[in-house]
């Protein structure tokens, strides 16, 4: 894999061609098949989820972990990529974003201070999950507009 740095801050690398054609196949089929729900986003309050709309108008499926050869071969180079175990992955999740929906600036963890965009985050003695990288993978082209 080539990895082309497009962004010192945050860190931002596009690999040309990550996905083989089975694989791109398999979320073919995924995208076909599947009811995606609305995207949502975790309650900092409490343990529930939240329909954040300002943020994010998207919907999501997510693919059970090694749900099949195709999703384990995808879940084991994202892996290698990263330097983890499938064990500290997310399971994989195809993202949909038909006209006008967006994925806006937002955070993974912590509370946003919405003046200068920064995060507080919690006490590191505080038990909870980070996510310390994103892979995105976008499955198709624009001619203009998009990210």
């Amino acid at each position: 894999l080539v990895l082309q740095k497009v962004h010192d801050s945050p860190h931002i690398y596009v690999i040309d061609n990550y996905l083989t054609e089975a694989e791109l196949v398999k979320c073919e089929q995924v995208i076909q098949t599947s009811a995606f729900e609305q995207s949502f986003v975790d309650n900092p309050a409490s343990s529930d989820i939240i329909v954040d709309t300002e943020h994010r108008t998207s919907t999501f499926v997510s693919l059970p972990k090694q749900a099949d050869s195709k999703v384990a071969a995808m879940e084991r180079k994202s892996a290698d990529l990263l330097g983890v175990s499938i064990g500290q992955m997310e399971p994989l999740q195809l993202v949909r974003y038909r006209q006008d929906q967006f994925f806006g600036v937002h955070h993974d963890l912590g509370i946003l201070n919405d003046d200068d965009c920064s995060v507080e985050l919690p006490p590191k003695q505080t038990f909870c999950k980070r996510r310390l990288a994103t892979i995105f993978c976008y499955l198709n082209d624009v001619s203009e507009g998009g990210c």
